[in-house]
């Protein structure tokens, strides 16, 4: 479903944006390249307030803790993401690196 809903709105878009330019261009370049920037904008300001840092950069600030509660709150979607991390970044190790980075004083 998501592939679909990915195609779906790759392909509202590029219609959206090919409507747009006809009506603007060539004359009104700058409003169209503001209009056709306006939902990246929209998205990156999203995704700076909604997402969560990257438990790595959390581990190597260290700050074992808070990467292990991402972990976990990945993990309990359903994503199986602790399958996919090498042995030292499961929860069970991530205060013992953010103990490690610390005492490297990094």
């Amino acid at each position: 479903r998501g592939v679909v809903a990915l195609q779906l709105f790759n392909e509202i878009g590029s219609l959206g944006s090919t409507g747009l330019a006809a009506l603007l261009l060539p004359g009104r370049w700058r409003l169209y390249l503001c209009l056709v920037a306006l939902p990246a904008a929209a998205v990156l300001a999203a995704a700076a307030f909604a997402l969560p840092e990257s438990p790595l950069w959390l581990i190597s600030a260290g700050r074992g803790g808070e990467a292990a509660q991402v972990l976990a709150s990945i993990s309990a979607g359903g994503s199986g993401v602790t399958r996919l991390l090498p042995r030292s970044r499961t929860l069970a190790s991530a205060d013992a690196q953010s103990r490690i980075v610390a005492a490297r004083g990094g």
